[in-house]
């Protein structure tokens, strides 16, 4: 027998003082903003990072714009740290990542045949310094050497289970390394949804690939969306509305659900693949008491006088982190009863 800090001396000696000890900090989940501001309001702040995010859904949901999305906004915050996106399915699109802002110049992109090359290609990235972002499209295209090796009738039901585990596993090992060093990793699974076949009661819907996805997550979004046509204006669809609810989360967030508009044809001046913030943005401005009205024509914000509130929107605007931050801040305070009630979480300290 021996004494806790005795253990811990022999703990340093093999395996060095990262490991931990007594009153040490390994870095907290920040948050990285995805652009859609309903999105980031709800979340508290963006995504966790150094931690597991799962966005899922059917066909169209918005899953792989979504961690386009988060990609370019990684890129633009952290640019001497590098992203990795590994394209299971073999969809990847350079201009519709150039869309959403992904600087792919800077992009590390690679196309795994196997659920093997996979986890080899994710071991590489994950225990890279460099490497702050690894993103997965998608789990449920991931095929192991035994599916495609074997006959269709010798094939082992969930082969690709244990190398994509391996590979999950791998990822979360890179990431309790990146912590030591107060560099978190931040990862990204893409996943679809499959309906369990005879399922009677409960909820039938499951994520392909193996259970540990779910136990590594952090968060767990579940993604909808659905094209609006309108034929006076285009014969195609000009924007789609989309939705998230919160499956799972191990961190306090504000909403668990979440509604925006992404444009898909440009029209009145919007550009593809816009987000509308600006309703999102001039509500809660108006009801946390930031911009009201002064006079008879003109607007109030943070003290400033402007002559239409589309004007004062734009110049709470044009700092999306800064306005991001007041909101977050402001509402983590107007719901901290009912937070720290329903989660246990400890708002504030």
């Amino acid at each position: 027998m021996h004494t806790i800090e005795d253990g811990i001396k022999n703990l340093h000696k093999d395996f060095g003082k990262e490991i931990g000890g007594k009153g040490v900090k390994f870095p907290s989940y920040d948050r990285l903003p995805t652009g859609i501001l309903p999105l980031d309001i709800a979340l508290a702040g963006g995504i966790p990072m150094g931690a597991v995010s799962i966005f899922y859904g059917v066909e169209n949901s918005g899953k792989t714009s979504l961690a386009l999305r988060t990609t370019a906004s990684y890129q633009k915050r952290y640019p001497k740290k590098r992203a990795v996106w590994i394209d299971a399915e073999n969809a990847w699109d350079e201009d519709w990542a150039v869309l959403h802002g992904v600087d792919v110049k800077n992009l590390y992109l690679f196309k795994p045949t196997t659920s093997e090359q996979a986890a080899d290609i994710a071991d590489e990235a994950a225990f890279s310094e460099d490497v702050g972002l690894i993103v997965v499209d998608s789990i449920a295209a991931l095929a192991s050497n035994d599916q495609l090796e074997k006959t269709a009738d010798k094939v082992v039901v969930a082969g690709a289970a244990k190398p994509t585990t391996t590979m999950m596993k791998k990822i979360a090992c890179g990431m309790t390394e990146h912590a030591k060093s107060g560099s978190p990793l931040t990862v990204i699974y893409v996943n679809q949804i499959r309906h369990k076949i005879g399922f009677v009661m409960g909820n039938p819907e499951h994520l392909p690939g193996p259970v540990y996805q779910n136990y590594q997550a952090f968060l767990k979004l579940r993604l909808t969306g659905k094209p609006i046509l309108k034929e006076k204006i285009s014969p195609i669809p000009i924007y789609s509305d989309h939705s998230m609810k919160i499956v799972k989360k191990k961190f306090p967030a504000i909403r668990q659900t979440a509604e925006w508009q992404m444009i898909l044809y440009p029209h009145a001046g919007h550009k593809p693949l816009e987000v509308n913030n600006r309703k999102q943005a001039e509500h809660l401005l108006t009801e946390l008491g930031y911009l009201e009205k002064h006079g008879t024509k003109e607007w109030l914000l943070h003290g400033e006088v402007y002559g239409t509130k589309t004007a004062a929107v734009d110049q709470a605007m044009s700092d999306y982190d800064d306005l991001l931050t007041t909101f977050v801040d402001d509402l983590l305070l107007l719901y901290k009863k009912d937070i720290e009630e329903t989660t246990g979480f400890k708002v504030g300290g």
